[in-house]
């Protein structure tokens, strides 16, 4: 569903982003039509432009409160709020963009639609909120889009995975392409989770996947 007062980029979106993303795309330019919330659906987009900015602050609080678990993107040309919306949980793209962006964001949304939080004796992950803690030595950590959905992917596949798996569950690339793309977003999230965390993200020599090591001591 795509929230927007722009008629031309509502209408490219309905067409062009449907077709990249192999669904069909409703539009609107009515907040009603999304809240009070009578379904859940896989992902909103939000075109803040057009719209009062405190009618919006209200919105979002309330929208938030109602739907906590309700994928949200923000697309706005505005730089002075995205610090703010991001604090609290919210997803923010910011306009002029390119298609294959939106696309991308939006992919992440629908994989981490699984909100709730995971909990170990160890190590809080909230996916929503975008950090990961540490019960040991109350170290919390904030995490980009891509950290978080390596990080569930590997939580999930104890078994590990390599870097073609990455690049297809991740990126959606083909296999036979070229990048250093999984290497240089498992060098900054192997950064983060230095110096105390009860988890190591590691190679498998043998079978070359990587996987989560869990530490206790």
């Amino acid at each position: 569903m795509v929230v927007s007062h722009d008629t031309f980029l509502t209408q490219l979106l309905k067409t062009d982003l449907g077709n990249k993303l192999g669904v069909a795309v409703d539009y609107t330019q009515q907040l009603s039509d999304i809240y009070p919330p009578h379904s859940h659906k896989p992902a909103i987009v939000l075109d803040l432009d057009g719209f009062d900015q405190g009618v919006m602050d209200d919105f979002l609080t309330n929208f938030r409160h109602a739907s906590p678990d309700q994928p949200l993107l923000i697309l706005s040309a505005a730089t002075d709020r995205e610090a703010e919306y991001r604090q609290g949980g919210i997803k923010w793209l910011q306009k002029p963009f390119r298609l294959q962006q939106l696309v991308e964001y939006l992919q992440l949304l629908l994989q981490n639609n699984e909100r709730k939080p995971i909990e170990t004796d160890l190590y809080l992950f909230d996916p929503l909120q975008q950090y990961i803690f540490c019960k040991k030595n109350n170290k919390k950590v904030y995490l980009t889009e891509k950290e978080i959905a390596i990080l569930k992917a590997l939580h999930h596949r104890p078994e590990g995975l390599n870097r073609k798996d990455l690049l297809k569950e991740i990126w959606g690339y083909a296999n036979n392409i070229e990048t250093r793309t999984v290497e240089s977003h498992i060098y900054r999230l192997r950064q983060k989770l230095q110096g105390g965390f009860p988890l190591r993200l590691t190679m498998d020599r043998m079978s070359r996947k990587y996987k989560l090591i869990y530490d206790a001591a």
